[in-house]
């Protein structure tokens, strides 16, 4: 592959502030003291079809996980890119995580983050994407784990004809709680951007979902759209 993946063990460049994010505190904590930490390059013309997939484990050793991804995408490139975090046991883990897409012009990212983390888990996730001229970043998050799950997402579309695409499916049971802050930013002229959630909940579970399209001035015949879609099992979510 010619895309470049860095192992970065301290002071990740920040291409971008979070704007949004689960907390000061954790976005602080994910940019000063991850414990994992990559920065991966698409060069500009490369295109690779190839899914590159980034695991992470927790267990009884390994219980809390800090880890800051940054993927840059530069000028009329492509990539493929699974980020997983799995439970190996029952243990108890904690993870925050913050993932930074810069896809600038005529660039295609495909990421998507799927959480099999255990019901005794904590899981924080903060994403961002920033999308130049004609670019793409298409996002899908698979929220399956963990006994509380919160999400944040915020996608800025700067330049003209830029898109955004947010999928998220998520599933809730016992008392999980599951809080989910998804945001497109529409700043360019003839931007797109779509967010579509889909989840299901049972038992005592607890979902909180947050939405929001926000069309800045000069983002003149920018479309977006929005759908939300949950299946209830139980009574008592």
């Amino acid at each position: 592959s010619k895309i470049i993946i860095e192992k970065i063990e301290k002071d990740m460049p920040i291409l971008k502030n979070f704007e949004f994010g689960i907390s000061k505190e954790s976005i602080e904590q994910g940019q000063k003291e991850f414990n994992q930490g990559y920065l991966i390059t698409v060069p500009k013309k490369v295109k690779e079809d190839e899914q590159i997939e980034i695991e992470f484990i927790l267990d009884e050793e390994n219980l809390t996980l800090v880890d800051n991804i940054v993927i840059v995408a530069e000028e009329e490139s492509a990539a493929n890119i699974m980020i997983k975090y799995l439970s190996k046991d029952g243990s108890a883990g904690y993870h925050n995580g913050l993932l930074t897409v810069i896809a600038k012009e005529k660039a295609h990212v495909k990421v998507r983050k799927i959480n099999l983390l255990n019901n005794e888990t904590l899981n924080m996730d903060s994403t961002q994407s920033e999308v130049y001229y004609y670019g793409n970043v298409e996002y899908l998050l698979a929220d399956l784990g963990g006994k509380y799950s919160l999400t944040n997402y915020h996608g800025d579309l700067l330049e003209e004809n830029a898109n955004g695409e947010l999928d998220s499916i998520y599933i809730g049971a016992d008392k999980k709680i599951i809080d989910m802050n998804y945001v497109m930013t529409f700043r360019g002229r003839r931007c797109t951007g779509r967010m579509d959630i889909k989840g299901a909940l049972k038992d005592e579970a607890n979902k909180i979902f947050k939405g929001t399209l926000d069309f800045k001035r000069g983002s003149s015949r920018s479309a977006g759209e929005e759908g939300e879609f949950c299946m209830i099992l139980s009574p008592t979510v």
